[in-house]
């Protein structure tokens, strides 16, 4: 045994360093396994814990070989199967594994979410994982502009030696758009570029997703990274992206040309004295204290149906979601 197992005094579920689970001699069965990988490494054996199951593993003939510690048992056969899944036609944006849908697999009485976020294997559908046989659930989920969440669940077997598919269909939101305000979209911007353009022009007729930023803060870093995620679907569009910097937030080290992948509609303005910021925060009726990123949809003649403001995950496909609906509602 590699150290005393004691599940029930690692209150926080923190990591223990292998040093430390060395030098204690006792450790959760996730630090546990951690230690097994880092002496297998240190004796020049190369192991790691599979990001999707979290199951320790070693490299063996050209394969990784899972690892049962005590008091786990390894089953006498291990069947497999393929999953494909796929997406469909009426998703207008791309579903992206955690953000919008999940794969749990149900052992000992419950479901254990397989962790492929970040995983480059699952960045596009479709796209084909070999699992373990067994029983499975699918997640797919769409949040509306109130905060709610729209979730459909897919339970189904996955049989030994047999190749089956799963379709990822984002659910549609119910109800119709809530206007939040309205900004006037005739107001002129000053481009980066030294240009002066009206809303109404960077809209094309279409609607405009304007983000006002703090270049200098994680959150607004945060979204510029989003962004590329929907870099087709947004160009598919045809509206406008109006990216503003407050004058009193621009610093000489940002750089707009560094992030990379942005929609080509992409347009990056200066919000002098915070004029237009105050116009979207008066129409939202709310209190702005410095939470960037404030990102809002406008439509093509100026009503607010989408707002969000500070850190949160996948704006950008929120933010098509709504551009969907808003289509569909008007039969644009």
């Amino acid at each position: 045994m590699l150290a005393d197992l004691r599940e029930d005094e690692n209150y926080y579920n923190c990591r223990i360093t292998p040093q430390g689970v060395y030098e204690l001699g006792i450790a959760d069965s996730r630090s546990r396994n951690i230690f097994f990988v880092s002496l297998c490494r240190n004796s020049g054996i190369s192991a790691r814990i599979e990001p999707a199951t979290s199951r320790p593993q070693y490299f063996k003939n050209g394969k990784w070989v899972d690892v049962y510690l005590q008091p786990e048992i390894a089953p006498a056969h291990l069947s497999m199967a393929n999953l494909t899944l796929q997406n469909v036609k009426e998703n207008i944006i791309k579903p992206t594994y955690t953000a919008n849908y999940s794969l749990a697999y149900f052992n000992n009485g419950e479901f254990h979410t397989l962790d492929y976020e970040g995983n480059p294997a699952v960045a596009n559908l479709p796209y084909t994982l070999k699992l373990n046989a067994g029983y499975y659930r699918l997640l797919v989920g769409s949040r509306a502009n109130d905060g709610s969440v729209f979730v459909h669940t897919e339970y189904f077997e996955l049989k030994e030696n047999t190749n089956q598919t799963a379709d990822i269909r984002i659910p549609t939101t119910e109800g119709k758009l809530p206007v939040k305000g309205i900004i006037d979209m005739n107001t002129v911007v000053m481009t980066k570029d030294g240009s002066k353009a009206s809303l109404k022009e960077l809209s094309k007729g279409k609607g405009l997703v304007l983000c006002f930023l703090d270049p200098g803060k994680e959150p607004s870093k945060h979204i510029l990274q989003d962004f590329p995620a929907v870099q087709a679907e947004f160009e598919q569009w045809g509206g406008g992206v109006l990216f503003m910097i407050p004058d009193d937030k621009e610093t000489k080290p940002f750089d707009a040309s560094a992030f990379k992948g942005l929609p080509s509609n992409t347009v990056w303005g200066s919000d002098l004295q915070h004029e237009l910021l105050k116009s979207a925060t008066n129409a939202l009726q709310i209190k702005f204290q410095d939470n960037f990123p404030l990102t809002i949809y406008l439509s093509s003649n100026g009503g607010i149906l989408f707002s969000s403001a500070g850190y949160r995950i996948g704006t950008g496909t929120d933010v098509l979601t709504v551009i969907q609906k808003e289509r569909k509602s008007y039969r644009i």
